[in-house]
């Protein structure tokens, strides 16, 4: 019988540097870890940091942007609204016509639930909504009689004329204009001016400034005419619904009539 020994291999001698320069490696390497753990971290902070004061700066920014863009467009209503009291005064009419027929315009588009950019545009752009009279002479825009038919043609004339002025600027709120100028006299029927246009063809904007510019012109003395009793009024725009103006935005109107009085009341208290 044989018998086999298994011997353990033989022991590998270190000496006492290679072991110290084993232990230094090993300590070497774990400073380096935990320095680098001790960068990350740091550096983490770091950007974080950077990036709140980076969030900080453009959110102020965006505030700055944001408060200059209100004031140019609050400048731009104000220039809107002075130019349109000066074509008024031109025609012997006060400078509150634009104002209330803007208010009015306003509120009736609300309760048409028009989006909120088109109810603040169209308050923004009805006081420009006669600006093609600067056109026409002084003679005719304060006849105190009727207009002979000659006369009426002119007269007409500063619809398109009000277009034509506001409609080269590339700026919304003027185009808003240009189109209220065009078209706050064309009527439901077809039988308006200066196009022609009948029913939707007419934009929403003209058929809304439509009501609000006769309702004020009806509810104040004008040189042909004197100021109509709120009666005569109602019955006047019910004789016109689906004729002079859209029966659903003129409905709207009757069906809340006293809210326009109010307005209207509001802007004689503030003479």
């Amino acid at each position: 019988m044989f018998v086999v020994s298994i011997q353990a291999p033989p022991a590998i001698p270190y000496s006492s540097m290679v072991i110290g320069n084993l232990v230094f490696a090993v300590s070497f390497i774990s400073l380096l870890a935990w320095s680098n753990h001790r960068y990350k971290a740091k550096f983490l902070a770091v950007q974080q940091a950077f990036q709140s004061q980076l969030e900080q700066r453009v959110e102020q920014a965006t505030e700055t942007i944001r408060q200059l863009n209100h004031t140019l467009e609050r400048s731009q209503r104000d220039v809107v609204l002075r130019l349109g009291e000066i074509c008024e005064v031109r025609s012997e009419e006060t400078g509150q016509h634009v104002q209330r027929v803007a208010e009015y315009s306003y509120h009736l588009a609300k309760l048409a639930k028009l989006n909120a950019e088109d109810i603040d545009l169209i308050r923004d752009a009805a006081p420009l909504h006669d600006v093609g009279k600067v056109a026409i002479a002084d003679a005719i825009l304060n006849k105190p009689g009727k207009y002979d038919e000659h006369e009426y043609r002119l007269m007409q004339q500063h619809a398109q004329i009000g277009y034509e002025l506001l409609n080269s600027s590339p700026q919304p709120l003027l185009q808003a204009a240009a189109v209220i100028a065009r078209d706050h006299h064309e009527w439901w029927n077809g039988e308006g001016y200066p196009n022609g246009q009948a029913g939707e063809n007419i934009h929403i904007y003209g058929r809304i400034v439509a009501i609000a510019d006769v309702f004020d012109a009806l509810s104040f003395e004008r040189v042909y005419k004197p100021a109509w009793s709120d009666d005569k009024i109602i019955a006047f725009f019910e004789q016109q619904l689906g004729v002079q103006f859209d029966p659903t935005l003129a409905g709207l109107f009757l069906a809340h009539y006293a809210d326009f009085v109010a307005i209207r009341q509001r802007y004689n208290q503030e003479k």
